[in-house]
């Protein structure tokens, strides 16, 4: 139905036609009227419904509904714009015993005092701006700080975990073990020390007691079995997983043995048969590998020295490529097969799950993170005879790296031609003072505290250990 929504004026017009309507019948009745006449009175009426009709009954009739219109759509509400500041920066400091530390952040340069437990930077810095701190002087004596998550980007809350990890690079050494030739070097769980010898593995429990895992050949052998049967050739580096297992590169069988707790060997992958396949199990094949690493699932990362690689072995034998190519020796930094490595004579895993290569040849240090990215920490590729330069990154030089640990804290130790070096988490590469017995003198040298250290370790108090096979020798370093 349609409606009009009338007026005063609609309404009058209605009644005086209406009244006029009346008025025209009331005559009608009065008189007979001819046919034009009743015509003309009768069209009123003819029409009348229609008007009414229109105009909802004259007026009579409710009110028309009013329509509503729909309402707006909802707005959605500004998301709130945080300040671009003030953000700032600091951290913890452990260690601290001189003067003399000062740090830099842009402009800034901020002195740290002996015996703080925190620093903080005054500037306020700007949300999604890149900053970077860095060591400006050292402090004086022989402690060196390395800082701990130096750069990234800022963003609303403070930043408090650039912490400074300062640590004495003095050490004393004390012979440990007289083990004859030794090799790899690695701690269980339990705080046992395993040791790779010519042909067998050594066990010295915590305890003093010494186990042989192997029987002492002469030229070696390849044998699975109970700790007395199985046989070992050139056994290198040593890992030790969470439950305690034991991995040994048998770098003369081309193959990667396991020792489970009870002594008894296995082989993991490979077998006597050099080459670079992947695979399971004895279907893969290595050449010449010197040193292992495992993670915390159980994954163990292999030195296939001969084949310029680093391989991996997931706990069910499953052997593939990580990094490196086997086309032969070169060094690059990439992505997995992208990468270039020489002679690799030791890796390590720290706790965040990077592996670390003494790429020996090239006289580098490598990170390799989990996802398979190499990058050249410290050192360079240097022909012929050098000093060892300490220093940052890539501005040092490590003459022939041949052994490496990572400890919780985010520092590498590396062992040499006869030193030990540290490496702190800003890439900080720093030579260990070490005192004691002298390893060797040739006639021409001054006499150095180890001859040549082949494998390291690091005990649950951060005591550090050292093969040097030369001498048959285990020694223990501690600072102070």
């Amino acid at each position: 139905m349609h409606y009009c929504y009338g007026s005063y004026i609609i309404r009058c017009v209605l009644r005086l036609a209406w009244n006029d309507f009346r008025r025209r019948m009331a005559t009608f009745r009065d008189r007979q009227p001819d046919d034009m006449t009743t015509t003309k009175i009768l069209a009123p009426l003819l029409l009348l419904p229609f008007l009414l009709c229109a105009c909802g009954g004259g007026g009579n009739e409710p009110a028309p509904k009013t329509v509503q219109a729909p309402p707006p759509p909802a707005v959605p509400a500004p998301v709130p714009v945080l300040p671009a500041g003030p953000v700032t920066l600091g951290g913890a400091v452990s260690s601290l015993q001189t003067e003399g530390l000062r740090l830099v952040l842009g402009d800034e340069v901020l002195p740290v005092p002996a015996h703080a437990t925190r620093y903080a930077f005054a500037a306020k810095l700007a949300r999604g701006n890149a900053y970077s701190v860095s060591v400006l002087s050292q402090p004086a004596g022989a402690v060196r700080c390395s800082l701990q998550n130096a750069a990234g980007e800022v963003g609303s809350v403070d930043i408090a975990d650039v912490n400074l990890v300062c640590r004495s690079i003095q050490a004393v050494a004390t012979d440990f073990a007289q083990v004859g030739v030794s090799g790899g070097i690695a701690f269980d769980p339990a705080g046992a020390m395993y040791l790779s010898g010519a042909s067998v593995i050594r066990k010295i429990a915590a305890n003093g007691e010494t186990t042989t895992i192997g029987e002492p050949t002469v030229y070696g052998g390849y044998m699975d079995g109970a700790a007395t049967a199985a046989r070992f050739n050139t056994p290198m580096g040593l890992a030790v997983d969470q439950q305690g297992n034991v991995y040994v590169a048998d770098s003369g069988n081309h193959a990667i043995r396991k020792i489970d707790p009870s002594g008894r060997v296995t082989t993991l992958a490979g077998s006597t048969k050099a080459g670079a396949v992947n695979g399971r199990g004895s279907a893969a094949s290595f050449k010449d590998p010197r040193s292992v690493a495992v993670d915390l699932a159980g994954n163990v990362y292999v030195a296939d020295t001969g084949n310029y690689l680093i391989r991996k072995i997931t706990p069910e034998g499953d052997v593939s490529s990580f990094a490196g190519w086997p086309g032969g020796p070169g060094s690059l930094d990439g992505f997995g097969a992208g990468a270039r490595f020489g002679a690799v004579e030791a890796i390590a895993i720290d706790a965040q799950g990077n592996l670390w290569v003494a790429d020996t040849s090239n006289q580098l240090i490598r990170k390799i993170t989990p996802a398979g990215a190499v990058r050249t920490i410290a050192g360079q590729v240097t022909v012929g005879q050098f000093a060892d330069v300490d220093g940052y990154g890539r501005n040092t030089r490590l003459r022939f790296p041949m052994a490496i640990v990572a400890d919780a804290d985010g520092f590498v130790y590396v062992g040499g031609n006869g030193v030990v070096r540290q490496i702190g988490p800003d890439a900080l590469v720093s030579t260990l003072a070490v005192t004691g017995t002298p390893g060797y003198q040739d006639g021409f040298a001054s006499p150095t505290p180890f001859n040549f250290v082949r494998g390291i370790a690091l005990d649950k108090n951060g005591n550090l250990y050292v093969t040097e096979p030369n001498l048959g020798l285990v020694r223990k370093l501690t600072r102070y």
